[in-house]
C-alpha cells in the first residue's frame, strides 16, 4: 500500500465554487482513506466570494471532526477569503517566514459598485459575516482592532511574525 501521510492540496487562486467542489472532493476522499492522517493545504491566493469560503470552511471543520489533520500553508500571500479559509485550519496554519496575510472588512469588495448593487451584496453575504468574524476573533487580536478592520474599506497586512503575534498563524516556517 502507498504511504499517503504527504498527502498536498493546492488551493491557488480566488476562492470560488469551481476550486471549492475540488477541494472539497479531494478532502472528503482523504477522510475515507484510514491511513491517511494528515493533509497539507498550500494556499496562495488573491481571495473569492463570500459563499464559496463559508462553504469551505464548513468542510475543512466537518474533515477535522472526523479525525483528519488538516494543515494551512501559506506560500507568499493570502488575502481575504483565502485569509479566512486559512483561520479555518487551526491549530496548524503555517506561513512561510516572508509570506503575507491580508484581511479587510465585507466593503472593500465592493469599490466601484453603485447603491443598489452595494446593500444586495451586504444582504446576501450578511449570513457569512458572523462565521468569518468568530474565525478572526479566536485570534489573540483584540476585538476592538478585528471590528476596525472589519468596517474599514482598507486592507490590513500582517508579515509572518505579526501575524503568529496575533495568533493568526500558528508556526512560522523557512519554506519559501
Amino acid at each position: 500500500m502507498s504511504d499517503r501521510t504527504d498527502m498536498h492540496i493546492l488551493l491557488m487562486g480566488n476562492v470560488t465554487p469551481q476550486t471549492v467542489s475540488a477541494v472539497a472532493l479531494q478532502l472528503m476522499v482523504a477522510t475515507h482513506y484510514r491511513e491517511q492522517k494528515e493533509i497539507n493545504l498550500v494556499m496562495m491566493g488573491h481571495g473569492g466570494d463570500g459563499d464559496s469560503c463559508a462553504a469551505l470552511c464548513d468542510v475543512i471543520e466537518q474533515v477535522q471532526a472526523n479525525g483528519l489533520i488538516v494543515k494551512g500553508h501559506v506560500l507568499g500571500y493570502v488575502m481575504s477569503a483565502n485569509a479566512i479559509v486559512l483561520q479555518a485550519c487551526r491549530p496548524y496554519r503555517y506561513m512561510s517566514r516572508w509570506g503575507h496575510l491580508m484581511i479587510h472588512g465585507p466593503t472593500y469588495s465592493y469599490e466601484g459598485m453603485d447603491y443598489e448593487d452595494i446593500q444586495a451584496m451586504k444582504k446576501h453575504e450578511t449570513h457569512n459575516d458572523g462565521n468569518f468574524l468568530e474565525l478572526i476573533y479566536k485570534s489573540k487580536m483584540d476585538k476592538a482592532t478585528v471590528d476596525a478592520v472589519w468596517q474599514s474599506n482598507k486592507p490590513t497586512w500582517f508579515n509572518a511574525e505579526q501575524a503568529l503575534a496575533l495568533d493568526l498563524i500558528d508556526y512560522i516556517s523557512d519554506t519559501n
